[in-house]
């Protein structure tokens, strides 16, 4: 029975790539790991790149910007997940700086969203979890000093929220 792995690295990179975006680091990791020369790595890497089917700057882009609308990480986490995927500090920091202050603040309102603000230990587990996910520090707090809304509690038939 034949293996349906590829020999050849280059068919290997680009069945990944046709799968999804990969930073460069991630393809000659995954061609090393398949027992592929550093050298042939390299090159493979380096011929896809000068063929435009491997691009940092591209990879870069889409992450931030499928962070930001999804509203998954803030600036600090995701500035550490493009390193983790390989991308250079530099591109990294360029591509999060395009990110507009008020995009920012409403990926943060969407996680302070999650949390009773009413209550003071979820306020505080908000800041941390605010914190963690690397936004400033005078965003954080203006965020957990304004109750703003909460999550939706169920109301009974009075419309009242119910008590529990």
């Amino acid at each position: 029975m034949r293996s349906r792995r590829p020999t050849d690295p280059r068919v290997a990179a680009l069945r990944w790539l046709a799968g999804r975006d990969l930073s460069a680091a991630e393809v000659r990791l995954r061609l090393l790991r398949r027992g592929v020369e550093p050298d042939a790595a390299a090159a493979v890497v380096a011929d896809l790149e000068a063929e435009g089917l491997l691009d940092d700057r591209r990879v870069c882009r889409a992450a931030v910007e499928q962070a930001v609308r999804w509203g998954r990480y803030g600036p600090g986490a995701l500035r550490r997940y493009l390193l983790a995927r390989g991308i250079d500090r530099e591109l990294a920091d360029e591509t999060l700086a395009t990110v507009g202050e008020s995009d920012w603040r409403a990926v943060a309102e969407g996680m302070r969203r999650r949390y009773d603000m009413e209550d003071p230990r979820e306020r505080a587990r908000c800041a941390r979890q605010l914190q963690r996910q690397g936004f400033p520090a005078a965003l954080v707090a203006a965020l957990v000093t304004d109750p703003g809304p909460g999550p939706a509690r169920p109301q009974d038939s009075d419309g009242e929220p119910e008590k529990g």
